[in-house]
């Protein structure tokens, strides 16, 4: 009886399998801000009222005759560049850089040093001492800025398709 309460005590407490650091940066790729998910634009209602946008009028890769949009929406610390067809209904971030450590992030916060980035999300694929660069298997890419050896601001290149 004893070995069975042990046994049960281990299933749910002790033996739940460690994330890896590849499975975290994936998740960060897509969820790197508390409350957003980066693929449902309305998630990015709780950063707050935009500030300033900007839009370009851009014509759709695929069909010549249809006109879409890259709009750059400025929030407090936060800036979000999105692809946006009103033809196909379909609005896709691209783009985010977040330089306020007000923002909160999944995982680190701005102020953290170089070894916590290293801990959490492994070894990057470029490194300098201003940058680290991270490559998701997806195809996005996650930037992350220093000065003397303190995480100053994130950016996310979100691969779409």
């Amino acid at each position: 009886m004893i070995y069975f309460l042990l046994f049960l005590t281990l299933i749910f407490f002790g033996c739940s399998r460690k994330e890896k650091p590849s499975e975290r940066l994936e998740k960060f790729s897509e969820k790197g801000l508390v409350g957003v998910d980066f693929n449902d634009y309305s998630t990015f209602s709780i950063m707050g009222q935009i500030e300033r946008a900007e839009t370009l009028q851009v014509e759709n890769p695929h069909y010549k005759e249809v006109m879409d949009y890259v709009i750059t929406e400025y929030y407090k610390g936060c800036v979000l560049k999105r692809y946006e067809s009103p033809t196909f209904g379909k609005s896709v971030i691209f783009y985010l850089k977040v330089e306020d450590s007000g923002v909160k992030l999944n995982y680190v916060k701005l102020g953290d040093r170089v070894d916590k980035i290293k801990k959490v999300f492994g070894d990057p694929v470029f490194e300098s001492d201003s940058l680290w660069v991270y490559k998701t298997e997806a195809g996005s890419e996650v930037n992350f800025y220093f000065r003397d050896g303190i995480l100053k601001k994130v950016e996310w290149n979100l691969y779409i398709d």
